[in-house]
């Protein structure tokens, strides 16, 4: 039962990780087309989104690492 409850538990880690890097992705290309002359309140909120999806990264990576 707990080899079930294990491998439910890394399969889930390996999906949030692949889509938090898939989101940060997303904003980089996003941020990228906005280009740095249209500094708008957009791109702020993107920049916000974007350093929360680094971190959710980090913090399920360093998680990872000390199991």
């Amino acid at each position: 039962m707990s080899n079930i409850k294990k491998k439910h538990k890394e399969s889930w880690y390996n999906n949030t990780l692949s889509s938090s890097i898939r989101f940060i992705a997303a904003c980089s290309r996003i941020k990228g087309s906005l280009g740095v002359n249209n500094y708008s309140q957009t791109q702020k909120e993107l920049k916000k989104l974007y350093m929360f999806a680094l971190a959710y990264y980090v913090a399920i990576k360093m998680n990872n690492r000390n199991k």
